[in-house]
């Protein structure tokens, strides 16, 4: 049998002639064969959202292409790939503490716990059709903060769960990493300081406020 490198690149030129190179773009790039049989074919991919993802719309297209290779359609399953853990840093490398004479920093003002309403948790989120896709990706986010879907952005009509997936995703970053610095504000409050900032000149203020957090969140 072929080598598994060749076998995944026979099969990529058959899956990107099949669908459109924004496809194969967004979806492919970042995934590998991991091992194959003719039996079995495991894919690793980035997150749980990735795997979700290819068994609802690429479990089929993937088993026809390493057919071609095989001489048989292998069961294909898919498996998230072993990622480099970075090391925390430690605390006073988070939020270094002010001096007593001067105002706090807009580190330390960043490093505050949002307010965020302990009821919007993914186990009260109701999944549907419509939101399953939403879901999936805010899920991806908690996985891997910073690499899944940054920015992730939510749009849908009122009352259909984006404050809820907003909150939820919080909430499950501060369960994982509590030392995480999170700012979570309005729309209205982001604008409104950014008007303020335009106004008064304060434009790099704002700029490092916002970027001297490890997640901001617009609701």
């Amino acid at each position: 049998m072929e080598s598994t490198a060749t076998i995944w690149s026979s099969a990529l030129s058959d899956i990107a002639a099949t669908v459109s190179a924004e496809q194969f773009k967004t979806w492919f790039d970042g995934v590998s064969l991991a091992s194959v049989s003719p039996e079995q074919a495991v894919i690793h991919v980035p997150n749980a959202f990735y795997s979700k993802w290819f068994e609802m719309h690429y479990e089929g297209l993937i088993a026809g292409a390493l057919q071609s290779s095989l001489g048989t359609r292998p069961l294909v399953s898919f498996e998230i790939a072993p990622q480099k853990i970075q090391p925390r840093p430690a605390p006073t490398d988070i939020a270094p503490p002010a001096s007593p004479t001067s105002p706090a920093s807009p580190t330390r003002a960043a490093s505050s716990r949002p307010k965020l309403n302990r009821d919007y948790v993914f186990s009260k989120f109701v999944v549907g059709p419509s939101n399953q896709l939403a879901h999936a990706a805010s899920l991806a986010v908690v996985e891997s903060p910073g690499h899944s879907y940054n920015p992730l952005f939510l749009h849908a009509g009122v009352g259909l769960g984006k404050t809820h997936l907003v909150h939820a995703v919080a909430h499950s970053l501060l369960k994982k990493r509590p030392e995480l610095r999170i700012k979570y504000m309005s729309c209205e409050s982001f604008m409104n300081q950014f008007l303020y900032a335009l106004q008064k000149g304060g434009l790099e203020q704002f700029r490092r406020r916002c970027r001297q957090v490890d997640a901001l969140m617009i609701d």
